[in-house]
């Protein structure tokens, strides 16, 4: 049985330059692959560097891998690379130099899933807002059913998901239901939504405020009198509609 170096001969000598290259890169002898590719089959020369990029990288020699998915033209590979080991730093450095913005916002969207599945929201918030997506930090907060912390996070960057989420806190798996609020609780939520800009849910918070909620006349008056004032302020089709539920109170 001829030898391994025989085989490259004969092959090289039918012509099978590629064939012989395929061989040695099998066997990890990438520097006379290299040679023979540089010598009889340029075209595989970028084949070769990704051949010894895929060892590299299994030999945990990440900088060198690189340096040889770059020469093969695999710029994706080596951000994968990068990802999967946890180097961010490393996959933004080379989406940078050589890739294009819609890479570098999926960086950040990655290592924002990898600081929430370590619970480490600071950070997470920060790549989301890196990668311009404030809408997905939201969802992935309420997701993990951390309302109070989406509803501060929309607060700040997202105002008008707000309202959705003190809804979302309201009619939640481990949240007392509306009609059972007390007129203290109904108050607060009211307000809440004041602060979020969703008057329409403010004024019909109030408004839900009954004579079962309180026994005080005048309280009730109060209360009813701030969803008359928000409707005159910022809903005049229905300040009407709300002092007629009230009797005008």
């Amino acid at each position: 049985m001829p030898t391994k170096e025989q085989q490259i001969k004969m092959l090289l000598s039918m012509g099978l330059g590629d064939a012989a290259i395929d061989i040695l890169c099998e066997n990890r002898e990438f520097e006379e692959a290299f040679k023979i590719a540089k010598q009889f089959e340029a075209y595989k020369i970028p084949a070769v560097h990704f051949r010894y990029a895929i060892y590299l990288e299994e030999e945990k020699r990440y900088h060198d891998a690189e340096e040889h998915y770059i020469k093969a033209g695999q710029i994706s590979e080596v951000i994968q690379m990068y990802e999967h080991i946890g180097d961010f730093q490393s996959a933004l450095r080379v989406a940078r130099q050589h890739g294009d913005t819609a890479i570098v916002r999926a960086i950040y969207l990655n290592q924002g899933k990898h600081f929430l599945s370590a619970k480490d929201y600071a950070k997470a918030e920060t790549c989301f807002l890196n990668a311009k997506e404030e809408r997905e930090m939201v969802k992935y907060y309420c997701q993990l059913g951390l309302l109070q912390e989406a509803r501060t996070f929309a607060h700040k960057y997202v105002p008008d998901m707000e309202s959705d989420i003190i809804a979302g806190m309201v009619v939640g798996p481990n949240s007392k239901k509306q009609e059972n609020m007390s007129g203290t609780e109904l108050e607060e939520l009211a307000r809440l939504y004041e602060d979020s800009g969703d008057y329409s849910r403010a004024i019909d918070t109030y408004l839900e405020i009954s004579e079962k909620h309180y026994k005080d006349a005048e309280k009730l008056v109060e209360v009813w009198h701030k969803a008359v004032n928000l409707a005159l302020e910022f809903d005049k089709n229905r300040a009407r509609k709300s002092f007629l539920t009230r009797g005008k109170a």
